[in-house]
């Protein structure tokens, strides 16, 4: 259905895209195909896609000793709706301080009572987890929390500092 033209045999064939990760960046940002070309025309692809909340890059990565962390977590989707001539765009977004979805709708914000999931998915954004070390025997470099005190008193002053910043009056859902 959608073969690529090649350009050393002047033909149309089916083919495979590779694509080889080096490092993983602190933000993934994944854009899924949603239109496809038939003929001369654009169509919507409305399939629903069931995205994770969260995604292990460790088995797509080439550098497999220079990450101590590969698990992303989903914090905002861009959802449109509509077909290619014109549509709307929404967003779902996840409050870290309480773990919350939201919906954003132009100027009105929801609470959504359960994960998002959407047929009308078009961009996805996960965050690195660095709580989530790898569970590979391969990485010697992940932090030891046991025999290191350096270590221990530098997060033990980030989580004050994260409770003090947690505690303030503007909070909100």
């Amino acid at each position: 259905d959608d073969k690529w033209y090649c350009p050393n045999c002047k033909d149309f064939v089916c083919a495979d895209k590779k694509m080889d990760i080096w490092k993983l960046p602190e933000i993934l940002i994944i854009h899924l195909k949603r239109f496809q070309n038939v003929g001369f025309r654009r169509h919507k692809i409305g399939m629903n896609i069931d995205y994770p909340l969260t995604l292990n890059m460790k088995n797509y990565t080439i550098n497999k000793k220079g990450h101590t962390y590969s698990t992303y977590d989903l914090y905002g989707v861009t959802l449109h709706h509509g077909g290619f001539g014109g549509g709307h765009y929404t967003a779902y977004g996840k409050n870290f301080k309480n773990g919350n979805w939201f919906e954003f709708n132009d100027s009105s914000v929801h609470r959504l009572k359960s994960t998002p999931n959407s047929s009308s998915a078009y961009l996805l954004f996960y965050q690195l987890n660095k709580n989530i070390p790898n569970d590979d025997d391969d990485f010697d470099d992940i932090p030891s929390n046991n025999n290191n005190n350096d270590n221990n008193s530098s997060n033990n002053n980030n989580n004050n500092n994260n409770n003090n910043n947690n505690n303030s009056d503007d909070e909100t859902d």
